[in-house]
């Protein structure tokens, strides 16, 4: 992001934030489901928290990378 905001315009900026910010909203969005299911099935306790956070900063890294992808092509 440091890189785009040399580089380009307010309205480049602007769409790349969108970008990030709704492409993390989606990857979280994916972990609450796999949360929700987990809870169904009645998955112990005791890996929950691991799972959560795993999912989350997996979520996180796709969002990052997709970034990361996209800022080659700036």
């Amino acid at each position: 992001m440091a890189r785009l905001d040399q580089v380009a315009s307010d309205d480049i900026r602007a769409i790349a934030g969108i970008e990030v910010k709704y492409d993390l909203m989606a990857n979280l969005l994916q972990c609450d489901r796999l949360r929700a299911l987990r809870l169904l099935r009645g998955d112990p306790d005791a890996t929950a928290l691991a799972q959560d956070a795993a999912c989350a900063a997996n979520a996180t890294g796709r969002a990052y990378a997709k970034r990361l992808q996209s800022s080659a092509f700036d």
